[in-house]
Formats: C-alpha cells, structure tokens, sequence
C-alpha cells in the first residue's frame, strides 16, 4: 500500500516537473517572440524614417536638377541672343559649340559651323593662338583685331581667346567675338572732329595774334609784315612746314623758309575795295589732299581772314597818320578826340 503511495507520488511529481518544464520552455518561446515583434517594430520605424528621408532627398534632388536644367536653358539662350559670337573649338580648330550670333556673324547656317574648322580669318596669319604649345598656354587669355571683307565693305572683329578644356576634358579655347566696325567708325569720328576743333582753334589763335599786332607801340609797315610772316603758319595744318609771302604796294616779305612751290593758295590784300598787295602761302613738300587744292577750305579762309584783316590794320595806321599829320595833330600817346565848343 505504502510502495503504490509513493509511485503515484513519484508519478504525480514527474508530472509536475514536466509542466514546469514545458511552461518555462512557453515562456521562453513567448519571450522571443516578443524581442523579435519589438526588433521587428523598430526596424519598420527605422525603416519607414529612411524612406522618408530618402524621398526627401529624391525630391531635393529633382528640384535642383530641375533648377539645373533651367538654369542651362537660361544659360543657352543668354549665349544665344549676347551681342557676340560665341565659339568653343578643340585643340585640331574644330567647331564644338557655336550660338546663333556666331552664326549671323559668320554668314552661315549652324550645320556648315558645328562639326567644321572654324572659320580662316579667325586664326588670319601665323601667330594665332592655337599654334601655342605645352604649359605656356594654360589659362592664356589672348586679345586681337582682325578686318575681314564681307563683300565689298571690310569688317573689324575684336576677339578674344581664353584657353578651356571642352565637355569631354580634352583641350580646347573658347572664342569670343563681336563686331566693332562702328564703333572703329564712331572713334575715328570723334579723332576727325579732334583735330578739326584743334586746328579751328590754332585758326581762331592766328587771327587773334594778327590782329595784337596793330597794338604794339610804334610798329611800322615792315614791322608788321615780318610779324605776320612769322604768325600765318601757325594757323595752318602743317605749320612746320610752310612757308609765306607779302606783298603790299610792289614791296615783298617772305618767310626764313621761301621757296617757291607749286603747292600755294593766294589772298588779296584790300583797302576801300581797291588791291594793293596779297597774302600767299604754300607747303615746301607735296601734303595729302581732301579736295584738289593742297589747302583745306577752312585753311582757304584763314589766309582771306588774315588778308582783310592786314588791309583793316594798314588802314587804320594809315587814319592815324594822317591825323596825326593833319592841323591838330594829337600829343604823342594820347587819343583823338573832338574838338569841344
């Protein structure tokens, strides 16, 4: 009786230790799960934070692409409508790029540009650019000036080279360039009214100094012809090399320099409309010709200025002399003046 207790006791506990056994096993098996829903969980959050900043970065990535690609767009039509041709050749002078001014400034279509040397009067003569070789031209910037006929009508081009490495890094230079014919023209206009204000003033001057000379104290007729002779080529264009001549009443005055040419204009020289002498000038060497004479209008004028004004002078020396010499006679540096009642 007591052996069967202690087997069902014996039993019973086997029993007991068994579900223990499987309840430890079940709690285990529970706790796992659960690491691997929280490892399972977090790695979805982790997961879920990555995309979204992946998205966001994709789509950061789209705008400034997008920005980029405007940006370009932009870029290309700025090249497309600047006021200059744009070329970028490789290191052989092959055409790479080329916008539409190029092409207007040039004379052909894009497709005989694109793909083809660059044009010949570019690269004109034997030291253009592209004949320079290793480092020394690294980063070389590289100006110049270039007249091309166009036609009929010649054509200045300023260009400039700054040496780049094309798309595919291989070495290449990028042109710049423009058309500057009418600014050339504008400049060559402003010289032209320069010189023309320079010389009306050295006219002006030359007129101002004949006509001090009736003030200086004492001067006779002779005394002011030499003047003069030493004052007319200073009102001329080519000064330095002029010489003049004065004749007055059968008396002739000439210049150091005198020497008969046959590049001379005359002027007459008149009291009350009568002739009595002449003023003549004349260039010792032929001088380039604006109209055919040697001598410009404006210089024609001059010397028929300087010839009234000499008549002018003489006549007024000629009143005071008589005055001078007539019953009242004036005190010596004094004015005439009329008689009071």
């Amino acid at each position: 009786m007591a052996t069967q207790i202690f087997l069902q006791l014996g039993l019973l506990s086997n029993s007991i230790g068994q579900d223990w056994i499987n309840l430890t096993v079940l709690f285990l098996l529970l706790g796992v799960t659960g690491l691997l829903f929280v490892f399972v969980h977090l790695h979805n959050i982790e997961k879920k934070k990555y995309l979204r900043l992946l998205e966001r970065y994709l789509g950061e990535m789209e705008k400034i692409n997008g920005n980029l690609r405007e940006s370009e767009q932009k870029c290309q039509q700025l090249i497309d409508h600047i006021n200059e041709g744009f070329l970028q050749v490789n290191e052989k002078g092959i055409v790479l790029f080329a916008n539409q001014r190029a092409a207007m400034i040039i004379g052909l279509p894009m497709e005989k540009i694109l793909h083809q040397p660059m044009p010949s009067w570019i690269t004109s003569g034997d030291r253009h650019p592209l004949m320079l070789k290793g480092s020394f031209r690294k980063g070389l910037k590289h100006f110049d000036q270039v007249q091309v006929m166009q036609g009929n009508k010649p054509k200045w081009f300023s260009l400039k080279w700054s040496f780049q490495p094309t798309s595919e890094g291989e070495p290449g230079a990028a042109i710049i360039f423009r058309d500057i014919s009418d600014n050339l023209a504008m400049e060559e206009k402003i010289q032209q009214l320069t010189m023309d204000n320079n010389e009306l003033n050295r006219q002006i001057n030359c007129l101002f100094d004949i006509s001090d000379i009736s003030g200086v104290p004492n001067i006779t007729f002779h005394g002011i012809f030499e003047r003069s002779l030493e004052i007319i080529p200073n009102g001329l264009k080519y000064s330095h090399d002029c010489w003049a001549e004065i004749v007055f009443e059968g008396k002739t005055f000439v210049s150091k320099n005198f020497r008969e040419t046959p590049w001379n204009f005359t002027a007459p020289i008149k009291i009350r409309k009568k002739k009595l002498g002449h003023v003549r000038v004349g260039y010792l060497e032929e001088k380039p010709r604006s109209s055919r004479d040697a001598f410009h209008i404006t210089e024609k004028l001059l010397v028929k200025n300087i010839a009234e004004k000499l008549g002018q002078v003489i006549e007024l020396m000629n009143m005071e002399s008589r005055l001078n010499e007539g019953p009242y006679q004036k005190p010596a540096g004094s004015r005439v003046r009329k008689k009071e009642s």
